[in-house]
């Protein structure tokens, strides 16, 4: 439709010194914040980290969000417990995984500043407030090419992405993003200053308004 128009929600500006900081993260702390179930991507998030965790011995998962149960390839009927004891039978590994179930909004700001990569791991999506709430915090982002996830940033400036469904390749990403300060601090400070410029609330008012006066104006 040619009245259409795509207006994003907007994003509180987080004052930088209450943002992200590589100085205060915790080293090797991956944070998923998303349902447990296929379209949020719970288990791909959990897949990866079964890879990473070879990769870097010391890396922790932190996974907040409900469990809404998830149907695999085959049809089986999967629960967060117990999939994670099917992909990490190592019970050491498997203690480095912190299910933290849902958490108000205070709650995950302060895990986003605290976790060293936050990742986004959708098969499907539109446009996440999941996303937008990590670049505006200016965390390092590894998020999925799914939807209009790719719309949000700009693939390796200000976040990183993956195939969509391929843990293999989330696992790399987020590797790579572990082990390179100077990407996850570059990141971090491009993905709050492109959510200020692009989501800010006085930005989308002004959108709002233009675009509800273009159509009385019609």
């Amino acid at each position: 439709m040619p009245e259409a128009e795509v207006i994003p929600n907007p994003i509180d500006t987080v004052p930088a010194p209450e943002r992200w900081s590589l100085s205060r993260c915790e080293r090797n702390l991956i944070l998923f914040v998303g349902r447990f179930d296929r379209v949020k991507g719970g288990d791909l998030a959990i897949d990866a980290f079964a890879r990473v965790v070879r990769e870097v011995p010391a890396a922790r998962l932190l996974f907040v969000g409900p469990d809404r149960g998830l149907v695999d390839g085959a049809g089986k009927i999967w629960q967060l417990g117990p999939y994670l004891e099917a992909k990490l039978g190592d019970p050491a590994e498997r203690a480095q995984v912190s299910v933290l179930g849902v958490r108000s909004g205070p709650e995950i700001l302060e895990l986003r500043r605290r976790a060293h990569v936050t990742i986004v791991c959708s098969r499907y999506e539109n446009l996440p407030m999941t996303m937008l709430e990590a670049m505006g915090m200016g965390c390092p982002v590894v998020a999925s090419d799914a939807g209009g996830l790719p719309e949000t940033m700009v693939d390796g400036q200000s976040a990183v992405s993956f195939r969509s469904d391929d843990a293999s390749h989330l696992a790399a990403q987020i590797v790579s993003l572990l082990g390179d300060d100077l990407l996850a601090a570059r990141l971090g400070a491009e993905a709050a200053r492109l959510c200020s410029v692009r989501y800010g609330p006085e930005l989308i008012a002004r959108k709002t308004t233009q675009y509800y006066r273009r159509v009385l104006a019609r």
